[in-house]
């Protein structure tokens, strides 16, 4: 089998059925589509057993647990070559995953991604995650690049990328999702792949469809999941060599540094809610440069960036 398209899906009726037609679409390739319900309370369940394709397999979890979790059930299930990750929102292009697999054989890589178009709530595209001329030509990415391509407050996050996988190599590094994460989860992995020694290429195409919702504008990032990734990323910078290494330690403390800028601003929107104003002045002190976070053109910016955060029904998650 070529691949195996993993759709992690918690309270998605309203959009799954899209999804999972787009992914029986896929043409020239074997699949097989293996949707991962995080304990959803709504009628997922019904509309995925309802396509009556030997192809869509469904597996639920006993709880929610997140989209990393979700993920991995489908990982240790998944019996195609490659891995596509699509999200429950979201759409591609029938010829999505046979190019992508192509590119993968041709340039032996473990990793590909292309670029996205942003879906509006009207259905329309209204522009594309990186603005780039898509002239098809092949990005190869290393692990400083990567990070430093995601670092907050920045040009859009390469980790907002939806990546194909390439099986074998994260059996042969027992490498998955790392659960605590409800937020970044596909940076973690590319980041674990990468310094595991996998290859990474991304084309200058957009054969992907990122949908935005209306519902989502009122969703901001929540920081004990930011500080779950900081975690993550602390643990990463703790055991990479810094001889071998001094570009990707220089750029995860960049990117460390955003996070931690992150965690106290959103700790100080919390604070401004609660009308804890000793709590927010507190936070200002120790953490001054987040102040400039409240400037609206920041505002205009996460509004574009966290629009639809992971892990809430219909693309607003949290």
């Amino acid at each position: 089998m070529d691949i195996s398209v993993i759709i992690a899906s918690w309270n998605s009726a309203a959009v799954i059925s899209r999804a999972i037609s787009s992914a029986l679409a896929q043409v020239d390739v074997a699949l097989e589509v293996i949707v991962c319900d995080d304990a959803s309370t709504d009628s997922t369940r019904n509309l995925v057993l309802g396509f009556g394709d030997p192809r869509v397999r469904y597996v639920c979890l006993s709880s929610n647990s997140g989209p990393a979790a979700a993920r991995n059930a489908g990982l240790r299930i998944a019996q195609g070559e490659w891995i596509l990750i699509l999200d429950a929102d979201d759409y591609m292009a029938p010829d999505r995953a046979a190019r992508l697999i192509t590119l993968g054989i041709r340039t032996n890589s473990d990793i590909v991604v292309d670029n996205m178009f942003i879906v509006g709530p009207s259905g329309h595209v209204t522009g594309k995650l990186i603005g780039e001329v898509l002239d098809e030509k092949i990005e190869v990415l290393e692990l400083e690049r990567y990070i430093r391509g995601n670092i907050l407050f920045g040009p859009p996050g390469l980790g907002y990328l939806k990546p194909i996988l390439r099986r074998s190599f994260l059996v042969a590094h027992e490498i998955s999702y790392p659960e605590s994460l409800r937020n970044g989860e596909d940076y973690a992995i590319i980041v674990e792949m990468l310094s595991a020694g996998a290859r990474f290429v991304r084309i200058k195409a957009a054969l992907y469809y990122y949908v935005v919702h209306e519902s989502s504008t009122s969703h901001r990032a929540n920081s004990r999941h930011l500080e779950n990734l900081l975690e993550f990323d602390l643990h990463v910078a703790a055991t990479m060599p810094r001889a071998r290494e001094q570009g990707v330690h220089i750029a995860l403390s960049l990117h460390i540094a955003a996070l931690r800028k992150m965690i106290a601003f959103t700790q100080m929107v919390n604070h401004l809610k609660e009308h804890d104003f000793k709590g927010f002045f507190r936070r200002a002190v120790s953490h001054p440069t987040a102040l400039a976070l409240f400037s609206h053109p920041f505002r205009v910016r996460m509004k574009r960036m966290i629009g639809r955060l992971p892990w809430t029904p219909t693309g607003a998650r949290s």
